[in-house]
């Protein structure tokens, strides 16, 4: 009977230790992974540290679309910290809390806990609402509440190397400076966004021929719809990803055939170049920037436009 009692109590210790109840979770990393980007081609003002804290590692860490293991947890996290010169590239040390504002000390609203299938494919994505994060010698301490009202408590020893990424461009790297945009609300969560050198009509035309743009769908994260379409002026701020899965769902940007690099001309938009293989759309109140790959050249374009 004693025995049976010791094999309980051990149970039911190694449960709450793994924290695996309705209300928290414990989570042990034996993986970190990930990038330091500095200031992002100049877009942050200050330095960026992308990383995954996880039961296994992130491969192509530096692509677009990385690649994950089976069945594996990852917490993601988006923190701004000093500048890096020191080789390796660890973070630096320092309580970190959450933010939304990418100041110094902070990690952001993009931070969150995502979970995948046997292959690979992520089947549960959750942001993070609040919390701290606790990086000393080799050691890494995250203490953060997820959208829907879970603790997560999760930790990190051991010796990391973050890729860096701060300088890293494309020779065929494209900048666009948008003097123009055009959004459109079209339906539930639904939005078109086109970039230009001119003015747009009401339809988001333009008379001038010859001129190059760049026009997205993108599926925005909105209480309600507008009983008008010039209701909105901007896009809710946030980051807008390329959606490979076509869910509609608010955050994505579509991968139909309303995603192509177009250039006018008098007979109306044409193809000049093909659709993207990966897309961003990063919202804030000084403007818009999209960072795309075009799948046939597999060219970088980074999209700017400006609100001031």
């Amino acid at each position: 009977m004693k025995r049976l009692l010791l094999i309980a109590a051990i149970a039911a210790l190694f449960c709450v230790s793994c924290g695996s109840g309705k209300d928290g979770q414990s989570f042990q990393a034996t993986h970190l992974t990930g990038l330091y980007n500095g200031y992002y081609m100049g877009y942050y003002s200050t330095p960026n540290y992308y990383f995954y804290l996880g039961d296994a590692a992130v491969e192509d860490v530096e692509s677009p679309t990385p690649t994950f293991a089976p069945n594996a947890t990852y917490y993601v996290i988006d923190l701004f910290g000093s500048e890096n010169t020191v080789r390796p590239i660890q973070l630096p040390e320092g309580t970190y809390t959450f933010g939304t504002d990418n100041t110094e000390g902070t990690f952001s609203g993009y931070s969150r806990v995502i979970k995948t299938n046997e292959k690979g494919e992520i089947i549960s994505e959750v942001n993070f609402t609040d919390g701290t994060l606790v990086v000393g010698n080799e050691s890494i301490k995250l203490t953060a509440t997820d959208k829907e009202g879970k603790s997560h408590s999760v930790e990190y020893k051991g010796f990391y190397s973050l890729v860096d990424a701060s300088s890293s461009t494309t020779a065929d790297e494209v900048l666009y400076e948008a003097t123009n945009l055009f959004i459109r609300y079209v339906e539930g969560n639904n939005f078109y966004i086109t970039f230009g050198p001119n003015d747009f009509l009401s339809d988001g035309s333009t008379a001038t021929p010859s001129e190059s743009y760049y026009f997205f769908s993108v599926y925005a994260d909105i209480d309600e719809a507008p009983t008008d379409i010039h209701d909105y002026d901007n896009l809710p701020k946030g980051i807008y990803t390329h959606d490979t899965t076509d869910s509609c769902a608010p955050w994505t940007i579509d991968i139909t055939d309303r995603a192509m690099y177009l250039r006018n001309n008098k007979s109306g938009y044409t193809i000049e170049a093909d659709y993207f293989s990966d897309a961003k759309i990063v919202v804030t109140d000084e403007g818009i920037t999209a960072l795309v790959t075009t799948q046939t050249t597999k060219r970088q374009h980074r999209i700017t436009y400006s609100f001031e």
